[in-house]
């Protein structure tokens, strides 16, 4: 059986360069990796330049809930990142794992918070799989999608 997580990916700090190590990690350490397109997003809860956002999936059985959180963090390690205790900042590279299957993990942050509440996340996500459905609630995520969600982002190229 394969596992499948999906993975958010958002830098603002030399973002096209942060986002392609990311990419590029995970596309030469799993076999079955989807990418969605690349968005523009403002920052939230601070000023600061805007930030690119994607999600990528990973689909794979030989990957554990520990082994891809150890690699997201090695990942994050190779692009810099500084990590501190205030949420809103600038990051040369933010990867949150979203979910785990349909795992329900609370001390795990399965699945992540940030799913329903930014666009600049379920937006790529549903990108990639249009079916899918949120683990709490079972619902499509694609139901939660409102219209002027889909203004605040901008595809790019990188």
């Amino acid at each position: 059986m394969k596992n499948r997580c999906f993975i958010s990916v958002g830098s603002n700090i030399e973002p096209a360069d942060n986002i392609k190590l990311a990419i590029k990690a995970f596309s030469s350490r799993f076999e079955n990796v989807f990418i969605s397109s690349v968005y523009q997003s403002p920052s939230v809860g601070f000023d600061s330049s805007d930030f690119l956002n994607l999600v990528i999936l990973i689909e794979s059985a030989q990957i554990s809930l520990d082994e891809i959180k150890a690699f997201i963090y090695q990942v994050e390690n190779k692009a810099n990142r500084v990590r501190t205790k205030n949420k809103f900042s600038s990051r040369t590279l933010d990867l949150d794992l979203l979910t785990f299957n349909h795992m329900v993990d609370p001390a795990n942050n399965i699945p992540h918070p940030d799913i329903l509440k930014y666009p600049f996340v379920f937006i790529p996500l549903i990108e990639i799989d249009a079916n899918f459905s949120y683990p709490l609630t079972g619902e499509a995520l694609s139901a939660h999608l409102k219209v002027d969600d889909i203004g605040h982002l901008v595809k790019v190229e990188i």
